[in-house]
């Protein structure tokens, strides 16, 4: 900031209520805490995998039978 308008620089203190030191180096880098994953699925059994498979195996086909009823398109296999 050392090279902007006195003026400029003025009215910045003023509104922020701080002095502005220049700075002599870059600052450091950032460590982001929140870059790290939330979710880690390489520790997921292989159970579990399978049942979440399952599970929205049963919700498609759950779905797709209530499209069906409600339309009732003729389905070979189907007793209804």
């Amino acid at each position: 900031m050392d090279n902007i308008d006195p003026k400029l620089k003025e009215a910045y203190q003023r509104v922020m209520g701080t002095t502005v030191a220049p700075s002599t180096s870059p600052p450091a880098a950032v460590i982001n805490e929140t870059s790290k994953p939330i979710i880690n699925n390489e520790g997921m059994p292989l159970i579990k995998k399978i049942l979440i498979a399952l599970l929205g195996l049963i919700v498609v086909l759950g779905y797709t039978l209530f499209w069906v009823i409600i339309f009732h398109i003729k389905v070979p296999y189907l007793p209804f």
